[in-house]
Order: structure tokens, then sequence, then C-alpha cells
């Protein structure tokens, strides 16, 4: 939906098509994301799935990179 009102929604979508780490990190965070997560204990990830998370963020190929360059 923020993508959406940004008006970067095509340009988001088209990024992804070509951007492997942008994709899985979309894919990650936004198609499995549970609502009920917040509500969960912490240390409820493994330590790999979190460290996976932070690489897909964080990345030069990344969700946050692509937030910083648009």
């Amino acid at each position: 939906t923020l993508l959406i009102f940004s008006g970067l929604k095509v340009k988001f979508d088209l990024d992804k098509a070509t951007n492997k780490e942008l994709a899985k990190a979309n894919s990650l965070l936004f198609n499995a994301w549970d609502e009920n997560a917040r509500y969960k204990p912490c240390g409820y990830m493994q330590d790999k799935d979190v460290e996976k998370l932070i690489n897909l963020l964080s990345g030069s190929n990344g969700i946050l990179t692509w937030i910083d360059q648009n």
C-alpha cells in the first residue's frame, strides 16, 4: 500500500524482476509475514533465519538500499 501511495510500485516491481536479492527480501518480509509475529516471544526465530533477514534488508541490493536510492 505504501508503494502505491508513494508512486513507486511500478518501479519496485520492475526492480524486483531484475534483482534477485530484492525479490527474496520482498518475499520474506511481505508474503511470508504473519501479523501475529509481533506477539511471539523473543527467540522464536532461528539464528540463521534472523541473519538471513538482516542480510536481505541491509545488503547492497536489499530493501533498505532500494529505499535510500528511491
